[in-house]
C-alpha cells in the first residue's frame, strides 16, 4: 500500500482542468461533502465522475487506475478534469512511482488497516502538532521525506525477532542499537568498542589464549565495588554466592583488562577507555568503573564467543577447573545464530504503535530495538508497529 509524500497526485503536470461553469455540479459535489456512508459517498464520487467525463474522444484520456472503486471495468477512460475532481483523489497512487512516496509493507500476520485510517490517523493526521507533517519519521530518520519501505508487525512478532535479553527492566532510551546474536540493546560505549572490534578481531580473539599467567584477580577497590554492583545487577551472582562468584569474576575481568592493556592492543583501547562514561547514559549499569573495567565488562556480553574461546583454552589446566565451572555457570553461552550474509547489529528503529484501547497502557516507549515516537488507538484485536526501518530490508529478516 502505497502513499504519496506529495500533495501533487496529478496524471499530467502540463494538462489543463476544464472549466466546469454549470449549475448542477455544486449540487453534486454538496452530495459528496454531506454524505453519510461509504455507500452515499461512492454514488456521490461515480455521479461526478460520469457528469465530468467527456462525451468525445479525446487525446487527454487516459485510463484510470482504479476502476473497481466506482463499479466501472468496462468504460475506464477518463480526462485529467475527471481525475481531478474525483472523490477518492487524496487515496488515489496514480503517477506515484513518480514521486516520493511510502509503501506500507505488512510482515508475518499483521493486517493493514484501512488506507484512510493509516493515511489519516497514522501517517499524515490532521490533529498533528507538527506545522508540516509531510512525513512522521521527519527527525528520527535520515530518510525521511524520500521514497522507501515502511513495515507493519505485531508487536509479538517485533519481541519475537529482536526478544529483550537484559535480566532487568531498564530504560533504553539511551541506548544506540541493537545486536541480534546476544539480544543486546547497543549504547555509546558499545557502538565505539565494537568498531575498533572489528578491525581487530582475529588479533583480540587470540590474546586471550594463555591469559592465565594472572592467577589472582588485581583489580581495584573502586572497580571491584563497581564489579559487584554490576554482577547483582544482571544476575550474574547473588548474596548465598557472592563471595566465589566475584573472585573468580574479578580473575576474569583483570585478565581481560591486562589484554585490552597489552603491548599490541593499549594503543587501539587507551583513547576509548579514557573516556568518562555516565552510567544508564553511556553505559547500561547502574555503576561505573574505570574505562578498561567498562570495557571489559562489556566485551564479555557482547562478544561470548571470545569467552568460549578463553574457557577452551582452559580446559586442560587442572587449576583453572573451578574458574572454568564457575564462569561457565556465570555465562551459559547461547547465541542467536545469524544466517550468513545477513545483518546482525541493528539501529534502533523509530516506530509507530497502533494499539487497541484497552492495551495502550502496555505500550513500552523505550524498547531495545526500536522506540515509540507516536501511539495511534486503532479498532484490532492486537498491538502493531509501524517501523522505519532506516534502510534495511527486514523483510530477510523474518
Amino acid at each position: 500500500m502505497k502513499f504519496s509524500l506529495s500533495e501533487s497526485k496529478s496524471s499530467s503536470l502540463d494538462a489543463d482542468v476544464r472549466l466546469v461553469n454549470d449549475e448542477n455540479f455544486p449540487m453534486l459535489v454538496m452530495n459528496l461533502l454531506t454524505a453519510d456512508s461509504n455507500e452515499g459517498y461512492k454514488i456521490a464520487a461515480m455521479e461526478i465522475r460520469e457528469y465530468l467525463r467527456p462525451d468525445d474522444d479525446s487525446d487527454e484520456y487516459f485510463d484510470c487506475i482504479n476502476p473497481g472503486w466506482f463499479d466501472d471495468l468496462q468504460n475506464k477512460r477518463i480526462d485529467y478534469t475527471t481525475c481531478v475532481y474525483c472523490g477518492y483523489r487524496k487515496n488515489c497512487t496514480i503517477n506515484l512511482e513518480q514521486q516520493d512516496y511510502i509503501e506500507v509493507v505488512a510482515l508475518g500476520s499483521a493486517r493493514i488497516p484501512s488506507r484512510s485510517f493509516i493515511n489519516d490517523q497514522v501517517l499524515f493526521p490532521k490533529t498533528s502538532t507538527i506545522m508540516s507533517n509531510s512525513d512522521p519519521f521527519f527527525g528520527f530518520s535520515m530518510r525521511a521525506g524520500k521514497t522507501r519501505k515502511l513495515y507493519l508487525l505485531t508487536q509479538k512478532m517485533f519481541d519475537s525477532i529482536f526478544p529483550n535479553k537484559s535480566s532487568i527492566d531498564f530504560q533504553f532510551d539511551a541506548a544506540v542499537g541493537y545486536d541480534m546474536p546476544t539480544g543486546n540493546a547497543i549504547w555509546p560505549i558499545d557502538q565505539q568498542f565494537l568498531e575498533i572490534y572489528e578491525q581487530i578481531t582475529g588479533t583480540i580473539s587470540f590474546k586471550i589464549i594463555g591469559t592465565q599467567g594472572l592467577r589472582n584477580g588485581d583489580l581495584t577497590s573502586f572497580d571491584r565495588n563497581c564489579l559487584i554492583d554490576v554482577a547483582m545487577m544482571n544476575g550474574w551472582t547473588n548474596d548465598s554466592e557472592g563471595d566465589k562468584a566475584i573472585i573468580e569474576l574479578d580473575l576474569l575481568c583483570s585478565r581481560l583488562i591486562r589484554v585490552l592493556k597489552s603491548k599490541s592492543m593499549n594503543h587501539h583501547f587507551k583513547q576509548l577507555a579514557n573516556i568518562q562514561m555516565t552510567p544508564i547514559l553511556d553505559l547500561p549499569y547502574f555503576s561505573s568503573g574505570s574505562g578498561y573495567l567498562n570495557l571489559a565488562l562489556r566485551w564479555l556480553e557482547l562478544k561470548p564467543m571470545d569467552l568460549k574461546i578463553y574457557l577452551n583454552s582452559l580446559d586442560d589446566d587442572l587449576e583453572e577447573s573451578n574458574h572454568c565451572q564457575i564462569i561457565s555457570q556465570i555465562f551459559p553461552l547461547t547465541m542467536k545464530e545469524i544466517p550468513q550474509g545477513l545483518v546482525s547489529l541493528y539501529p534502533r528503529f523509530p516506530a509507530i504503535a497502533l494499539s487497541p484501547k484497552h492495551q495502550l497502557d502496555q505500550i513500552l516507549i523505550e524498547q531495545p530495538a526500536c522506540k515509540i515516537i507516536d501511539v495511534v488507538e486503532h479498532k484490532g484485536i492486537e498491538r502493531m508497529l509501524l517501523l522505519d526501518s532506516l534502510g534495511i530490508d527486514l523483510g530477510q529478516v523474518i
